[in-house]
């Protein structure tokens, strides 16, 4: 197929997503329906399971998704970051409860290598999955080895929808509130900013860039994708996931004033660098056959609903102890079912229509970014990886 072609239709998916999030005022999310739309053209005909790969987009992704990953470090405001303890006992706490769940209820209805065969790829991603689908392979359970790929590409059906309802309540009870707002000069009419904001503002840096460099979109698009190849290479030397490196490289970058906050945006190179990622996730919807869809309905459908029961009751329980809303709580333990890019994209989209005011969408963002992306790094990029080594091992 043609790439510009395979491109347009691709882009024209995601475009579609972003207008129905729009007029739904993200109560549809956008990444939702555009890998919904992908595969209906695909599984029905309209275009082949290739055009992903016609597109090119495949390949920029496998470039794009560390620096993206350097890039969710440079967006959480530091001064916030040593509150966020609480996503990560919430993340666990879902994670734990859901496995639990998922190898007594399934286990019993279809056996222990149908429960360990969903519950890895469901508190987790592409990382997990691979490992368990290794794991049943070495184990001569070839017959369970689609229920992984399955589950990866269905588990966030049904959570994105229930995420985006929460966090949409979440942020319209910070704005009542008052909990948020945008101070402005009553006499000059300037923003004034919030004590976190101004800390930030305040903060000595170690570097301080000429603007020769602070303010070419080239220079910091090297810098941020050498960011990116250098969590590649540090997961390589270490064993840790490039998405944990690459987070903790953006944050340190801001903190020494090596990269700018939101460096990617600056650079002009965030949305293609998304829409890449948006078309990598949607792919195993798009290449899968009917009758593997089929054939192990039953149990993933199982392993989904047991296991986002589990999720909730876990994230529920840990959120109340901890005295946190609810419905911020419940989207974070959420995010073991989607993880990046779902969590960003989600948290933007809510941020976006919650307000007219540009400085109040921003303080929004700034509120509930953090604790959705170290929820999701917490589940998909280290939890996820220890639940699935130790299930497999245990075939």
């Amino acid at each position: 197929m043609d790439t510009m072609y395979a491109a347009v239709v691709l882009l024209a998916c995601i475009a579609l997503g972003e207008l129905v999030s729009s007029l739904t005022r993200a109560r549809i999310p956008s990444l939702l329906v555009a890998m919904l739309a992908m595969a209906a053209l695909t599984q029905t005909g309209v275009f082949p399971a290739s055009i992903a790969k016609a597109s090119m987009f495949v390949g920029m992704a496998t470039i794009m998704q560390p620096a993206i990953m350097v890039h969710m470090g440079t967006l959480l405001p530091i001064a916030s970051l040593k509150k966020q303890w609480r996503p990560i006992v919430i993340s666990v706490a879902g994670m734990a409860c859901a496995t639990l769940l998922i190898l007594l209820v399934v286990g019993l209805v279809f056996g222990y290598g149908t429960a360990v065969a969903g519950t890895g790829p469901l508190v987790g991603g592409i990382v997990s999955t691979l490992l368990t689908t290794e794991g049943l392979t070495s184990a001569g359970l070839t017959t369970l080895a689609t229920i992984p790929t399955l589950v990866l590409m269905l588990q966030a059906l049904p959570a994105m929808p229930l995420t985006a309802l929460f966090l949409k309540s979440h942020a319209r009870r910070l704005i009542d509130s008052g909990e948020v707002r945008v101070e402005r000069d009553p006499d000059t009419g300037a923003i004034q900013l919030s004590p976190e904001a101004q800390a930030e503002a305040d903060r000595r840096v170690l570097v301080k860039l000429p603007a020769s460099i602070r303010d070419n979109q080239l220079v910091l698009l090297f810098m941020v994708v050498a960011g990116g190849g250098l969590a590649m290479y540090l997961q390589g030397l270490t064993g840790v996931s490039y998405s944990i490196w690459g987070l903790a490289l953006g944050i340190a970058c801001v903190w020494t004033g090596v990269l700018p906050r939101a460096s990617l945006e600056k650079a002009s190179g965030f949305s293609l660098g998304m829409v890449a990622i948006i078309v990598v996730v949607a792919v195993p919807l798009m290449g899968a056959s009917f009758s593997q869809i089929v054939t192990s309905l039953g149990a993933v459908v199982l392993i989904l609903g047991v296991g986002m029961v589990g999720i909730l009751i876990g994230g529920a329980v840990a959120t109340k102890l901890l005295g946190w809303d609810l419905r911020l709580g419940m989207p974070v333990a959420l995010t073991a079912m989607f993880g990046f890019p779902g969590d960003y994209l989600i948290t933007t989209e809510v941020a976006r229509t919650s307000s007219d005011d540009p400085e109040m969408r921003k303080s929004v963002q700034d509120r509930i970014l953090p604790p959705m992306l170290i929820g999701g790094f917490t589940s998909v990029s280290a939890g996820s990886i220890v639940i699935a080594s130790i299930l497999v091992k245990t075939l």
